[in-house]
């Protein structure tokens, strides 16, 4: 094959040849032969530039589908063969590879030469690199799609119009708001279509009339803000319009919204009752509502542009300023309290709540000074109330009741008690502060719920005595419900004193048994002598006198009988009155020292008699309580009856918190019906017995003036006897440091 263009004879069509080969090579497109079995025939220095061919001889039997696109080359094929079968010649795009693999768009126009003059066919390929106008056409397909893409979206309505009137294009979503589809329009008079709203059939005159209109139409209810923009032609003429309308009724409604807000805002700021102000972080009011006249004294006008630093109480300045400086640093204040000066030179105590938002402060405020007088006078009242709740002697205790959800009083919860509460129940505050009284008091039921409940509910107070089993004391409550719920109880521990009148009350009904049987027990023997004197005077008249003894002897017995009555009472009233000063008793020693002096009537009645060891020592006085112990055993040596084994026994024992002394014997034992009796005044079970019948009196009367308790145990006739009674031990000494 030859590597040039096709030799032709010399003489015209040798001219004709160089002339043809040299427009090829002047050809801005490549220009390239194909033989039959697709190699390159011939290649022009356009299409070896265009390829990056170096030279010809390069480009000479190269195949030529190598310079198309592997993934073409298909399509490129058939379009040869098509050419070689004698298809009309046509063009086509490719993708095409140059010497050094890079890729370009060529369009390939391909036409066959047949065969003449002994020369082969061939099929001519001319090659125009068309990249930059296929990327310029895909841009301008991609700029006309993102176009259509924002024209049909965009929530607005693009239109054109022509010089009659007539829509051209109408496009965009906000159609819809006034009921039409995106080209529904098209080719309709925009004149006819809007007869009904002149403003627009106006704006669309005047803009073919080649002025520029923007208006807001209204257009039932829709709300349009539209540009119509004169469309000219190269010489200057209105030719249409071009237009665009954002639909702007949302923004129209909020605008409106905001205005009617802002005109409330207008209203609640001059009507408010509190302070208002708008001010900025450099002291100064910028905007102040009618109420700081009737706060203040000045007008709005008055301090509006001023410092409000100027107004400030000089104690609350730095206070003042630490909390304009936290707004300025965007930091909200709120309960924040100062002092601002009255227009007539006094100070009156604002409230704040403070909001920064850039450079402005918006703040409402507002006059506490009569709530600041207020908790200052509740101040020095509580604390007055404090001082007198603390130093009350009187127990106080404050409570909120309980309702379960019928709203029945189930309980009461103990708020607060004063120090006089401890003092009088022995129950310290942090015990009970806050707990149930059932809780606090340790009760199956709260003490008084009815009575307090009533109190509640009443709003009346109450007033009772009354004795509490928990703590085995009497007081004197009153209550009192200062508020729906509450209730405060007021008290004071009676317990002595209502033990002094039981014993003023047993000591009376003493004395009047005291009474009745001294004068009974006295008159017996003076009726005695009475009746022996008569007797004496008529035995001595009639010369009787022999009987004279005898009635001498029944007056002198008489006598000493009366003598011993009035002896033991006067034992009896001395008892109390003792001038022996009380101290520490052994009484184990005691016991025996009794024992010494009753050694005698003991030894006759063969008695036998033990004493307990390790007797703790008593708290009293040694001689009355020698009295105690030689009265009750020799009761017990008196009345062992025919027992023949007497025994007695002197012991003690600990009861709780008590200790027990007691003397037990195995003699006569008493009835329980006389248990109490034998205390009384006198009081003989066996009349025939020696004595006054005083002496169990006695015994008990020195019991109780040493602050103890005495009482009988026996289960009857024959089954013996023991008197018990308590006494004070002495007082546990603090050990010395």
């Amino acid at each position: 094959m030859s590597t040039t263009a096709p030799h032709i004879s010399d003489g015209p069509l040798r001219e004709a040849e160089d002339l043809f080969h040299d427009l090829i090579e002047a050809l801005p497109d490549a220009v390239s032969l194909v033989d039959r079995e697709g190699r390159i025939a011939y290649a022009s220095r356009t299409g070896l530039k265009l390829y990056g061919v170096p030279s010809v001889a390069l480009a000479i039997g190269q195949v030529a589908l190598d310079f198309v696109a592997p993934e073409e080359r298909e399509r490129a094929a058939q379009h040869l063969t098509e050419v070689w079968a004698g298809r009309p010649a046509r063009s086509a795009q490719y993708t095409l590879l140059r010497a050094d693999g890079s890729r370009f768009i060529g369009e390939i126009n391909l036409a066959r030469c047949n065969e003449a003059a002994g020369r082969p066919s061939l099929v001519i390929a001319v090659t125009r690199d068309v990249t930059e106008r296929t990327q310029r056409e895909a841009a301008l397909m991609e700029s006309e799609r993102h176009f259509r893409t924002v024209l049909l979206n965009a929530q607005a309505i693009i239109f054109i119009i022509d010089r009659e009137g007539v829509f051209r294009l109408s496009e965009g979503q906000a159609l819809a708001a006034l009921g039409f589809r995106p080209g529904q329009v098209v080719g309709q008079s925009a004149f006819e279509l809007y007869r009904d709203f002149p403003s627009v059939v106006e704006s669309i005159r005047r803009a073919l009339a080649g002025e520029l209109v923007r208006v807001i139409n209204d257009l039932n209810g829709a709300i349009f803000d539209t540009v119509y923009t004169p469309y000219r032609d190269l010489d200057g003429r209105v030719t249409g319009v071009v237009g665009i309308s954002i639909d702007i009724t949302e923004r129209r409604r909020a605008e409106i919204a905001l205005q009617q807000k802002s005109e409330e805002i207008d209203r609640y700021f001059t009507s408010a009752l509190d302070l208002l102000c708008i001010a900025d972080t450099g002291g100064f009011f910028r905007r102040l509502n009618p109420q700081w006249e009737a706060t203040l004294g000045y007008t709005a006008a008055d301090l509006q542009g001023r410092s409000f630093l100027d107004l400030i109480h000089p104690d609350d300045l730095e206070s003042t300023l630490k909390a304009v400086s936290q707004l300025a640093a965007q930091k909200d204040v709120f309960n924040f309290i100062n002092r601002y000066r009255h227009k007539d030179g006094s100070y009156r105590w604002i409230e704040w709540r403070s909001f920064a938002s850039g450079e402005l402060i918006y703040a409402t405020a507002r006059d506490i000074t009569d709530r600041r007088r207020t908790e200052e006078a509740l101040r020095e009242s509580e604390q007055r109330f404090h001082a007198l709740f603390d130093h009350m002697t009187e127990g106080v205790a404050l409570h909120e009741m309980v309702y379960d959800a019928s709203g029945q009083a189930v309980d009461y919860r103990i708020l607060e008690v004063n120090p006089a509460y401890e003092k009088h129940t022995g129950i310290s505050a942090r015990q009970v502060r806050g707990q149930l009284a059932s809780v606090g008091y340790g009760t199956s039921q709260p003490p008084y719920l009815a009575e307090w409940a009533a109190v509640v509910a009443s709003g009346q107070p109450h007033h009772q005595e009354t004795y509490f089993p928990p703590l085995k004391r009497h007081f004197r409550i009153s209550a009192i419900s200062p508020k729906p719920g509450f209730f405060a109880t007021v008290f004071e521990d009676i317990t002595e004193r209502k033990l002094r009148e039981e014993e003023l009350r047993r000591k009376n009904e003493e004395l009047e048994r005291f009474t009745y049987t001294v004068s009974h027990d006295l008159k017996s023997p003076l009726i005695t002598i009475k009746g022996f004197a008569g007797s004496l005077l008529h035995d001595v008249a009639a010369g009787r006198h022999e009987r004279l003894a005898p009635d001498l002897q029944r007056i002198a017995d008489a006598t000493d009988r009366m003598a011993g009555l009035l002896s033991d009472l006067l034992e009896l009233s001395r008892i109390g009155r003792s001038a022996h000063p009380p101290g520490e008793v052994h009484f184990a020693q005691l016991a025996r020292d009794t024992l010494e002096l009753l050694a005698g009537p003991i030894h006759k009645r063969q008695v036998t008699v033990t004493v307990q060891p390790d007797f703790p020592v008593v708290y009293g006085d040694r001689r009355r309580l020698q009295t105690v112990v030689q009265n009750l055993v020799e009761n017990a040596v008196k009345f062992m009856g025919d027992q023949p084994q007497p025994r007695i026994e002197i012991g003690w024992r600990a009861a709780g918190s008590e200790t027990v002394f007691f003397v037990r014997d195995n003699g006569m034992g008493i009835d329980p019906r006389y248990h109490q009796t034998v205390f009384g005044l006198f009081n003989k079970l066996e009349a025939k017995t020696e004595g006054t019948g005083i002496g169990l009196a006695i015994v008990q009367r020195i019991i109780e003036v040493h602050g103890g308790r005495i009482w009988l145990e026996s289960e009857g006739a024959g089954r013996g006897s023991t008197v018990c009674f308590t006494l004070p031990l002495p007082a546990k000494k603090e050990p010395t440091p």
